[in-house]
């Protein structure tokens, strides 16, 4: 069952993927956006995804800190000996009642910001006009579904007051744990239980490493294949051997 507790008349959820589906759902049926956040590769992405109504086009796009506000609501594009305006994944969903979906929020550019607090704007308010002199405003159904790794309060205060329904996505989900061999799903749960607010490695990255070790390489070896940096090497041993004594095996 998720745990509740309420933080500035929002509530923040501490769930498994397995039940973020229905709850974003129940969110979108009360006008809500909803703000997904937890370690890397636990599904936020997915989930955000299978949320959408049936028949609702879902639109996407990973916000960097380079992005203009055209990555969001369009551009200008030539055509023909001229200029046709082109809109965004973000004027898409409004104009359509789609669902669009944001990963990596916490990231965008202080242009694509000034964008955010419109698109996450009441509907009675929201409204962006173009270039072009036409008004769009959000079509019935509109809803923001937002992806992050962090915590809600690396938001701007602005951005973050705009969801009104955080849930975090602290593990994969079983389909996920059933995907490893028996020794690495018992790994990777320990590593979940005993490190989860400081993973910093994505569920693929484990994954890889159980085929790697599968295929007999050793762990020294696999571990360095799948990390990138000496440090990151370093965190996820320790989080490995954290794992294995939890589960009462010593370590790796």
């Amino acid at each position: 069952m998720a745990s509740y507790t309420y933080i500035k008349e929002r509530d923040e959820m501490t769930i498994s993927r397995m039940e973020v589906t229905k709850i974003v759902e129940l969110a979108h049926e009360l006008e809500q956006h909803v703000l997904l956040y937890g370690p890397v590769g636990t599904g936020k992405t997915t989930a955000g995804r299978m949320a959408a109504a049936k028949g609702q086009p879902v639109f996407h796009i990973s916000l960097t800190s380079e992005q203009s506000a055209a990555a969001l609501v369009g551009h200008y594009i030539p055509k023909e000996g001229s200029f046709e305006w082109h809109d965004g994944p973000a004027l898409k969903a409004w104009r359509t009642g789609g669902l669009l979906l944001i990963d990596e929020v916490d990231k965008s550019s202080p242009d694509c910001g000034d964008v955010l607090h419109m698109i996450l704007n009441d509907f009675s308010v929201a409204e962006y006009t173009l270039p072009t002199n036409e008004t769009v405003k959000p079509f019935v159904g509109f809803r923001v579904v937002a992806t992050m790794n962090g915590v809600p309060s690396d938001l701007p205060e602005a951005v973050r007051d705009r969801f009104t329904c955080s849930i975090r996505v602290g593990e994969p989900d079983e389909g996920q744990y059933k995907q490893l061999s028996k020794e690495m799903e018992k790994l990777c749960r320990g590593v979940y239980k005993t490190n989860a607010h400081k993973v910093k490695y994505s569920f693929r990255q484990l994954r890889m490493l159980d085929r790697l070790l599968q295929k007999g390489l050793k762990m020294g070896k696999a571990v360095a294949a799948v990390t990138e940096e000496e440090q990151e090497e370093k965190a996820l041993i320790e989080a490995l051997n954290l794992a294995k004594i939890f589960s009462g095996e010593g370590g790796v």
